[in-house]
């Protein structure tokens, strides 16, 4: 994925290394969207790879909400980790994503991207495509699977 700041946009690396400092410490899509308003406040309208590192680190901060350490491109597959689902959850993993694969010993869950069988040899380098899918999956997955688990452990 072709994410960052452009030093065109940006020059000066101390700013730049700020920026990138508190998106990785963000704890919520508020503290992005403040990073946001401040940047272009600031630098004017972000060019499309400060946008697509923006989607970057939501991603990173939805998965860190969703208690996940592992969101990984392998193969066809999304690996999530650590993870456990519900058999209700499976059944949709399985509706959803056909081809997906749940390996309930090392808590990991394999979500196969069916909807465009040769995405992996078809897309340029700096495609940013996965990430729209990769925040629907933790959203229509693992967002439920979390639920599901804080309400057996808090009746």
């Amino acid at each position: 994925i072709t994410a960052h700041i452009p030093t065109e946009y940006l020059p000066s690396e101390r700013l730049r290394l700020d920026i990138y400092r508190r998106m990785a410490d963000a704890q919520s899509q508020k503290d992005l969207d403040d990073i946001r308003e401040e940047v272009i406040d600031r630098f004017g309208p972000l060019p499309q790879p400060a946008l697509d590192l923006l989607e970057v680190a939501a991603l990173r901060v939805l998965a860190k909400q969703l208690g996940l350490s592992e969101v990984v491109l392998q193969g066809k597959f999304l690996k999530l980790s650590p993870l456990q689902l519900p058999e209700s959850l499976t059944l949709r993993l399985n509706r959803v994503y056909p081809g997906s694969l749940v390996k309930k010993a090392t808590s990991q869950v394999m979500v196969a991207r069916s909807a465009a069988p040769n995405w992996i040899g078809s897309g340029e380098v700096g495609d940013n495509s996965i990430l729209p899918w990769a925040i629907e999956v933790l959203n229509t997955i693992v967002a439920p699977a979390k639920s599901a688990v804080q309400l057996k452990e808090h009746p």
